[in-house]
């Protein structure tokens, strides 16, 4: 994979911000980490967010630009992280994400996402997503309403009653994507 000077600052800059290994094979409350979306440069004007998918064995996974990665929620694509102010990494593909200006310089403290599943694999397999806003998680009734992120709005998607759904916050471009309970 071919990186620039400055991605390979940003990829330095994000390593402290990721799990690592162990952190991320490390089952959840929730289950194994799958997905998580970090803010980058928060508050200024050259803030973006990157995307990063982890393995079954917690490490995360790499892939050139263009290269796609299918999950329980779809397709993800690897964007290259050539400018601070995009969204770079992995990203769902089909989505173009883009986020609303005003949360952008507004919030100095950041939103992160991530994306837990459970029972990977059977019949019973299950997602749920986390909304943070710095290190406090945003509640999952939030008063029901939509939360603009510097990574896009967010929903609620369900309360967690049945393990086999997907419950939690989820980005609203993904909605689509959400898993059908049976």
């Amino acid at each position: 994979m071919r990186m620039t000077s400055w991605g390979m600052r940003m990829v330095a800059a994000l390593l402290p911000l990721t799990f690592t290994v162990g952190e991320a094979m490390a089952q959840h409350a929730e289950g194994r980490l799958v997905y998580e979306m970090i803010v980058t440069n928060v508050g200024t004007r050259s803030q973006g967010w990157h995307g990063v998918l982890y393995g079954p064995d917690g490490r995360t996974l790499a892939a050139d630009p263009g290269a796609t990665i299918e999950t329980g929620v779809g397709v993800f694509e690897a964007h290259a992280c050539d400018l601070p102010w995009t969204a770079c990494g992995f990203i769902r593909a089909g989505d173009a994400p883009s986020a609303p200006r005003n949360v952008v310089l507004e919030d100095p403290v950041g939103y992160g996402y991530r994306l837990y599943v459970h029972a990977e694999g059977s019949r019973s397999e299950g997602w749920r997503g986390e909304l943070r806003h710095g290190e406090a998680m945003v509640p999952d009734s939030a008063g029901g309403a939509p939360v603009e992120t510097q990574m896009g709005r967010f929903v609620m998607l369900g309360e967690g009653a049945h393990r086999w759904s997907f419950s939690g916050w989820i980005p609203e471009d993904w909605i689509a994507a959400a898993p059908d309970p049976k």
